[in-house]
């Protein structure tokens, strides 16, 4: 899983988007070397029925 700052997220944050759509790896946030959220890619399986 790739890792970037929450400050190099928000410079890059189209590209970075776009890299886990293509690639389907999941990012790690970090702030201040600690982790804050993973952003995955879409699925349609992870949908619940009726949502």
């Amino acid at each position: 899983m790739k890792e970037i700052g929450i400050s190099e997220l928000k410079a890059k944050c189209i590209d970075e988007l776009k890299t886990v759509q293509h690639t389907g790896e999941p990012l790690l946030v970090t702030l201040r070397k600690r982790p804050i959220v993973v952003i995955n890619p879409y699925a349609e399986k992870f949908l619940r029925n009726g949502s």
